[in-house]
């Protein structure tokens, strides 16, 4: 018996030995083919290519072999693409990622929060170009910035797979996203991307426009925490009215003030495809709630809208309720922390009290009710299945006094803030309250660029435990035009 399996054991060991000298081979050329952020669409496709025809020149050697060797084992494609990842690493100088490693083979891959930086996604950018398994890919806060977002964008060229991607908090800027917006014109995989918090701004709205225009698969589509305003309105309008594909899109947390975003509620109320949008935290004002009124009144599909945090006050909830009198397919209307008073709550209950209406969820979130309130909603609740969430209830012997009008800013009478001494009544206040707003601001500010958007400084205020009213935030908005850049990002520097 040891004679006969000595053979075998010397072949199997000279096969061990081929497959190792490949696989050197094949790291070589990984390796002296890494990715160039300028052309890295060009390497990977080219890198594929030649993958495909040694594979291909291998199949045909096998062709023309003796039917000796019919029984010999071929080569199998790296699906996970292990092999090539080690490879890149190692030429890169990088410790390989063991959770990645380990997880090659699910279909819901989690990198979030792993410092992989742009050189990390270099190397990951290979592998995921040719892995079979992962569907949903989650690399949210990685801090890519500009070039890793050229890689990713590189991957997702190849990669036909993955139908789930989260980009969200990378710092990706207008070269990643020029970059990630160019291939999404052509993907037909991508179901679902969140491109939230990336510092786009009004000029890489072309971009966002561009891909929503040729994209015809994207049903989720997450551009929240970004900067985009009034220009980007008018840029993106065009591309959202004809787009036929996306379901839920997000613009909550960015700039669309006031009249600024009739171009885009506009577009919004003409799609004949949305279902689910957020429009939070947007400044929409009395102004806005016009747009938000003609969504609910002329759109057939839109299922839920998040008005949430947008200034909207009586006069606003007068044209939303209105609207909603004729609307039978929104079923989730989300208007809290707005200053709507009672009148404009009462107007919102009776609006979704109608026969027609198929309202489910009408959120007041800390909005403040009263006695009569609290019975209209009890009613209401007894005839049909809806949830009405809100504040706390006044009590009955409770007086409401008449809102008194803010006289002053940070302990600073509001008429003595002007441009010039709001950073300097700032600073004043925090170190008379011993209060380290500055060293919040640096923490924030995660680029050590010395500046923040707006939605960053006001966060900045709430870590510090300055509680800044609707009257102070607006102050704030007007008052810091000096101290905005190019970018519109607000320069902290001057509360050192």
């Amino acid at each position: 018996m040891t004679d006969v399996m000595c053979p075998i054991i010397e072949d199997s060991i000279q096969e061990e030995n081929e497959e190792e000298e490949e696989l050197e081979e094949t790291s070589e050329d990984t390796s002296s083919t890494l990715i160039d952020p300028k052309n890295s669409g060009e390497l990977l496709a080219s890198f594929a290519k030649s993958r495909l025809k040694d594979k291909k020149d291998k199949e045909e050697e096998d062709d023309v072999e003796t039917d000796l060797e019919f029984t010999d084992e071929k080569e199998e494609f790296d699906v996970t693409g292990r092999a090539t990842y080690l490879s890149v690493c190692k030429k890169l100088g990088l410790i390989p990622v063991s959770y990645f490693l380990r997880h090659m083979t699910d279909t819901h891959l989690s990198l979030a929060h792993h410092g992989l930086a742009s050189q990390g996604m270099k190397a990951l950018s290979y592998p995921l170009m040719r892995n079979t398994y992962i569907l949903s890919l989650d690399l949210e806060d990685n801090w890519m910035e500009e070039e890793g977002g050229e890689y990713v964008a590189a991957m997702i060229n190849e990669n036909c797979y993955i139908t789930d991607l989260n980009l969200s908090n990378n710092k990706l800027g207008s070269r990643g996203c020029e970059a990630i917006c160019r291939v999404l014109q052509t993907n037909v995989t991508l179901q679902s991307i969140d491109l939230s918090a990336n510092d786009f701004s009004d000029k890489d709205a072309e971009y966002i426009a561009g891909a929503i225009y040729e994209n015809n698969r994207l049903k989720t589509l997450n551009l929240s925490r970004n900067n985009f305003g009034q220009t980007s309105s008018t840029v993106l309008a065009g591309a959202i009215s004809e787009n036929e594909a996306i379901e839920h899109i997000d613009f909550s947390w960015n700039n669309f003030r006031l009249k600024s975003a009739a171009s885009l509620t506009s577009a919004i109320a003409s799609n004949c495809r949305l279902s689910v949008v957020n429009l939070s935290m947007n400044g929409l004002g009395n102004e806005g709630a016009f747009g938000v009124a003609d969504i609910i009144k002329l759109s057939g599909t839109i299922t839920s809208i998040d008005v949430s945090n947008n200034r909207i006050a009586a006069v606003g909830a007068t044209v939303i309720g209105k609207s909603l009198e004729t609307n039978d397919v929104l079923k989730i209307l989300k208007i809290g922390h707005n200053p709507l008073g009672l009148d404009g709550m009462k107007i919102l209950v009776k609006a979704v009290s109608h026969d027609n209406s198929c309202v489910t969820l009408l959120d007041l979130t800390g909005i403040e009710i009263d006695k009569e309130l609290r019975t209209m909603k009890e009613e209401l609740q007894q005839s049909r299945d809806i949830q009405i969430e809100h504040g706390s209830v006044m009590s009955d012997y409770v007086i409401v006094p008449k809102p008194k009008k803010q006289t002053k800013f940070l302990g600073t009478a509001m008429s003595e803030v002007t441009p010039d001494n709001i950073m300097g009544i700032i600073k004043v206040y925090c170190d008379t309250n011993n209060i380290p707003l500055y060293d919040t601001m640096v923490t924030c500010d995660k680029g050590k660029e010395k500046k923040l958007s707006r939605a960053d400084f006001l966060s900045g205020f709430v870590d510090a435990g300055i509680e800044l009213t609707t009257t102070d935030t607006e102050l704030l908005d007007n008052m810091l035009t000096d101290y905005k850049t190019a970018d519109g990002k607000i320069d902290y520097t001057s509360l050192k």
